[in-house]
């Protein structure tokens, strides 16, 4: 049924809980997975840079320091993700299921559906953060994005 699984991977503790699902419906239907994580520069703790204004002189000099500590910054997170994906693709395809991955940057739901999209995906599977009410509303909800824009079905995984 399922051929084209597209894994969304976030830094969220349910990870290891999607990543099983996805392996075992890609054995189930004899799909290739693709992991994607989203990275963004609110996951990184990074904050923009400073607009504070003192001399020209002076702001261009901190700026400069601020940019290159922010790319520095941006490079050891996706490291870190790229590493971790291409830990769990070796993983999905020793267990017998094609896997590829990738990185990409932007905000997430619109990254994961525009990348569904183009990639043909079959289905989506994802976690969820638990957020409701009022933290749901001020925060948003990938999840809630995502199955309300997708252009292919979804599958929430709930933390157990």
């Amino acid at each position: 049924m399922y051929k084209k699984i597209l894994v969304a991977i976030d830094s969220s503790k349910i990870n290891q809980q999607v990543f099983d699902a996805a392996v075992d419906l890609g054995k189930q239907n004899n799909a290739t997975l693709m992991l994607l994580h989203v990275l963004t520069d609110e996951e990184m703790g990074l904050t923009e840079i400073a607009t504070q204004h003192i001399s020209a002189l002076e702001y261009h000099a901190a700026m400069v320091e601020q940019v290159e500590a922010y790319l520095k910054e941006k490079e050891l997170f996706r490291q870190k993700y790229l590493s971790l994906l291409e830990s769990w693709a070796k993983e999905a395809v020793d267990a017998g299921v094609p896997t590829e991955y990738t990185l990409n940057y932007g905000g997430p739901g619109r990254t994961i559906c525009d990348f569904a999209k183009s990639w043909d995906a079959d289905l989506i599977i994802m976690g969820r953060r638990g957020l409701s009410g009022f933290s749901e509303f001020i925060m948003g909800s990938i999840s809630n994005y995502v199955v309300h824009h997708s252009p292919c079905s979804v599958l929430i995984v709930q933390e157990k």
